[in-house]
């Protein structure tokens, strides 16, 4: 957005995502009791992350008021996907300040990513059967792979195809399964079902596939 205050302009641009309880969504109070993912992370990674957010500031800042200022952001964290697994993105805010014209700008420049244990809240079963160096040692041009839980199973995306492996820990030379895909189709959950839920599963697709003629 953007306002005219005094001689000078006022721009902004932010980067703010908000978690919110899903079922939560038609009732007006629950929807406003929104949550940022630094809310929701441990007390010690906060810590871990407080620190390291204030000795890059103090490292890397720019401290004239009249030139750019980096700086790195904990209230507009975000997950992206790295080496098979969520990984933790600080954002790193440009800022400017004009003293003299009352202008004021400030955009978001690179993400940092951060290792850190992230809540399995967040992002349910987040491990790999296999380690991602074999698996890229054996696909090559790998983008990303999930393991089920009982890691019976391994799905390996690459820019072209998802790629399923069975029984993976013996070899992933030979996918039972090459499902194609769309232009840049990316994993963006990782829900697996287990024990009973598996044949719950099971009979809501076959009378899916079952209406469909599949």
């Amino acid at each position: 957005m953007g306002s005219i205050i005094g001689g000078g302009s006022y721009i902004s641009e932010s980067n703010g995502f908000k978690l919110i309880d899903i079922p939560g969504l038609g009732d007006l109070h629950k929807r406003e009791q929104t949550k940022k993912l630094y809310d929701l992370l441990d007390d010690n990674v906060k810590s871990e992350l407080n620190r390291f957010v204030k000795e890059y500031n103090s490292k890397f800042g720019t401290q004239d008021e009249n030139k750019d200022k980096k700086e790195l952001d904990l209230d507009n964290l975000t997950l992206t996907r790295k080496n098979g697994k969520w990984t933790l993105q600080i954002p790193l805010f440009s800022k400017y300040v004009h003293e003299g014209n009352g202008s004021y700008f400030f955009s978001v420049t690179d993400y940092i990513p951060y290792e850190c244990k992230i809540p399995t809240d967040i992002t349910s079963h987040d491990t790999l059967c296999v380690d991602w160096s074999i698996i890229q040692k054996s696909i090559p041009d790998a983008k990303d792979a999930v393991s089920s839980p009982n890691e019976d199973l391994l799905a390996v995306l690459t820019d072209k195809n998802l790629q399923i492996f069975t029984n993976p820990k013996q070899n992933i030379e030979n996918p039972a399964l090459i499902i194609p895909l769309l232009e840049n189709e990316r994993i963006v959950a990782n829900q697996w079902a287990v024990d009973q839920h598996v044949y719950d599963w099971d009979k809501q697709l076959n009378k899916y596939f079952d209406i469909n003629n599949w």
